[in-house]
C-alpha cells in the first residue's frame, strides 16, 4: 500500500499515485493562475477535479462554472477544459485521471 499526504506534496502539480487504470494528483494555483493558457484535453482519460480549498473557475467544452470548496467536476476524455483560480488565495484541487494522463 502506498500512502501519500496532500500537505506533503511539494509542488504546484504533484502526482500522488499511479496504477494501470488511474492516477491521482494535487494541484495548487495562485490567484489568477490557470492550468494552461488555452483549454487543453486528455484524449484517453476522464478527469475529476475536486476543490479542497479556495475557488476555481472551470471551463469545460466552452461552458464556465464557478467551483467552491467541496465542488467537483468531471471532464470526459477528449473534452477541452481549463481551470483558473478565481479567488484571492491559493486554490487547491485533488484530481483523478482514469486512465493515467501524465
Amino acid at each position: 500500500m502506498n500512502l501519500r499526504n496532500l500537505e506533503q506534496a511539494p509542488g504546484d502539480f504533484e502526482l500522488l499515485e499511479t496504477t494501470g487504470r488511474s492516477q491521482s494528483a494535487v494541484m495548487r494555483l495562485g490567484p489568477g493562475e490557470s492550468t494552461s493558457d488555452e483549454p487543453n484535453h486528455h484524449p484517453h482519460s476522464d478527469q475529476v477535479v475536486l476543490v479542497l480549498e479556495g475557488e476555481m473557475l472551470a471551463e469545460v467544452n466552452g461552458e464556465r462554472k464557478r467551483l467552491q470548496k467541496g465542488d467537483s467536476v468531471t471532464v470526459a476524455a477528449g473534452v477541452p477544459h481549463r481551470v483558473t483560480n478565481s479567488g484571492e488565495k491559493t486554490a487547491v484541487g485533488f484530481r483523478v485521471y482514469a486512465q493515467p494522463a501524465h
